[in-house]
């Protein structure tokens, strides 16, 4: 069976035309995205001493959210997790991939045995595929404020991941990646930039007044929304995957941009590299003319054109960034609010 992980790394990208504005903004208000980096992530897990195992229930038996504090580096965002009650170190939060992964090589560190049937598959990623098998596991939490938050999870996809791209430009050597499943049964929340991440009671979710709502449609235990992208002279409505994996703004097939030359508001502008599961692609650069997504227009939009046939198109966390994003997956349904970083 084949899995779609769709983690991208920029690995460089060269403009050869000069653009003004490189920033975008809602075609109302005017609101320029900040250009500041954050910060680096540090420190370890914190003693087990200060810790407890989330019941996602308050003293009163109410259901409670509980928050996990993300660490976001160059546009990837990392949650600390404990695997069988060890350190697992740092994992990449990824809404755009379909599996749960743990590197081979951790696993081998953890002792993490095989599956009875050991019934793997193939990871499909932007450059290729990759073969994994299935690592047992008898709890995985990730590493909140004040507690071990658990995730439903009893089998990891073992995968000989080489993250050392992610290592030398986040600096931080992820152990592997929470996929959307591990969140798929609850509503979640990424705010602040995507540095918290509230994991919210089962079908309890209250949406806020200043949120806006639309249906998200799962196709392959992956999210997706209904966007509109315009050509000059129309506008194309297309499915778009939320990937908080992809660490750029937005991501299209170039046969889009092939049939379709009017979506670039200036000439195809250079190439990129991404990196991902199956290996490096190379990308066409431009600014896109204009985007309709959670009721929000956005204008001259960096966008890179990729060759692959096999992924849709997607929007990353140098996007999603600018929105407090609730994803209800039991009730189909995602929730946002514009507030640009």
């Amino acid at each position: 069976m084949a899995y779609l992980i769709v983690l991208t790394l920029t690995i460089t990208s060269v403009s050869c035309t000069p653009h003004t504005p490189h920033t975008f903004s809602p075609a109302s208000p005017s609101s320029p995205l900040s250009t500041s980096s954050p910060p680096s992530p540090t420190g370890s897990a914190a003693s087990a001493q200060r810790y407890t195992t989330a019941t996602e229930q308050s003293a009163t038996g109410q259901a409670i959210a509980q928050d996990v504090p993300l660490r976001r580096h160059n546009n990837h965002l990392y949650a600390r997790s404990m695997i069988n009650g060890q350190d697992g170190g740092f994992f990449l939060f990824d809404t755009g991939a379909s599996l749960n992964i743990v590197a081979q090589g951790l696993a081998n560190r953890l002792g993490l045995p095989t599956t009875k049937n050991n019934r793997g598959g193939h990871a499909i990623g932007i450059g290729g595929s990759q073969a994994f098998s299935y690592r047992q596991v008898t709890s995985w939490t990730l590493v909140g404020h004040t507690q071990y938050v658990p995730l439903h999870v009893n089998r990891l996809a073992s995968i000989p991941l080489n993250l050392n791209r992610h290592a030398s430009v986040d600096k931080i050597n992820p152990g592997g990646i929470v996929g959307f499943p591990a969140l798929i049964d609850r509503p979640f929340t990424l705010d602040d930039g995507g540095e918290k991440l509230t994991i919210h009671p089962r079908k309890r979710y209250e949406s806020q007044a200043d949120e806006t709502r639309q249906p998200m449609m799962l196709r392959g235990r992956l999210p997706y929304v209904w966007a509109e992208i315009f050509d000059g002279q129309q506008w194309i409505r297309l499915r778009l995957l939320i990937d908080t994996g992809q660490d750029r703004e937005i991501t299209l097939p170039l046969r889009l941009l092939q049939n379709h030359p009017g979506l670039a508001s200036v000439p195809v502008a250079g190439n990129g590299r991404a990196a991902g599961i199956g290996g490096i692609i190379t990308t066409r650069e431009t600014w896109l003319r204009s985007l309709r997504i959670f009721d929000t227009e956005l204008r001259d939009l960096p966008v890179s054109f990729e060759p692959s046939t096999q992924l849709s198109g997607r929007v990353g966390m140098a996007l999603l960034q600018n929105f407090r994003i609730t994803f209800d997956a039991p009730r189909h349904t995602i929730y946002t609010r514009w507030q640009p970083q």
